[in-house]
């Protein structure tokens, strides 16, 4: 996980140890590694289907929602943080923020 790419109060939010661990909410923006461009609709789709796929079959935990925005190369999630931890550590998210702030 790069923390720069992070907004520090989603890093909190999910390294909070003092608070209730429940869901948490953000928006996170992916990218093709090495691409310059901006990925089309159904790749952008494809892309983050695959990075929540593979980070909920390896942490066994499921998002509560998925929102996908694929013209803007991002989605909406509300899931545990052990779920948002693995997805971030994902090489194609550029980016991501607490959604919810408290």
């Amino acid at each position: 996980m790069d923390k720069l790419k992070i907004d520090p109060q989603l890093l909190h939010a999910l390294e909070d140890t003092a608070a209730p661990k429940g869901p948490v909410q953000a928006v996170v923006t992916v990218g093709a590694p090495g691409r310059a461009s901006p990925m089309a609709p159904a790749e952008t789709e494809k892309v983050i289907n695959a990075i929540v796929d593979r980070a909920a079959r390896e942490c066994n935990s499921l998002p509560h929602k998925l929102v996908i925005f694929p013209n803007l190369q991002s989605f909406s999630i509300e899931a545990d943080p052990i779920l948002l931890r693995k997805i971030l550590d994902e090489d194609a998210v550029d980016a991501a923020t607490l959604n919810v702030k408290p």
